[in-house]
């Protein structure tokens, strides 16, 4: 199968990437945003919104993104259906996985941080998981309401992830899923 011309996007690493680079110019509004990352609090949505959208505007040549760690709320939810638009937005891929492996891989990630994402581990976890849990899951509801969400078992090897996603889009493209983008 040919595929189009995807551009992932990691929005947890660019807000950080971002972040690094803003938080020396005065009045930066950065300054609050760093003290969030570190505590693994949602960062303000007109940030994110902006930062996503200066991200993909980078890329109109493209055919579509693949966007890790967005939506997380129903507002972010509300705001890629505005700003990309649902006839665009072909789906919502969630990585189901236990609590118990996401402590793990949380875990894993938070050894391995910059200067921007230090702080406790067992809070940070803990603040992540309750972000899942409250406000997210609530928001995957919505996506399946509009027929968006796609669930994938993230437990499997990597290998296994990448052959089930691309199976995924497989069957968008098949089925002319993929819009055209202007």
């Amino acid at each position: 199968m040919h595929y189009p011309k995807f551009i992932y996007v990691n929005l947890p690493d660019l807000l950080k990437t971002r972040a690094i680079n803003e938080q020396n110019q005065q009045q930066s509004r950065w300054h609050e945003a760093i003290q969030k990352l570190n505590n693994r609090e949602l960062l303000p949505n007109d940030i994110v919104l902006e930062t996503l959208l200066l991200k993909l505007n980078q890329h109109s040549d493209v055919d579509g993104f693949v966007i890790d760690g967005y939506p997380k709320t129903e507002t972010q939810y509300l705001d890629l259906k505005k700003h990309v638009g649902m006839d665009r937005l072909k789906c919502v891929i969630l990585l189901d996985i236990s609590e118990d492996y996401s402590r793990q891989r949380l875990s894993e990630r938070i050894s391995h941080r910059d200067e921007v994402g230090n702080n406790n581990e067992s809070d940070s976890i803990d603040c992540c998981i309750s972000i899942f849990k409250n406000q997210t899951l609530q928001v995957c509801k919505i996506i399946d309401d509009d027929e968006k969400l796609r669930v994938i078992d993230g437990e499997l090897n990597n290998d296994e992830i990448l052959e089930d996603i691309l199976e995924l889009f497989d069957q968008m493209i098949s089925n002319k899923l993929v819009g055209e983008f202007t």
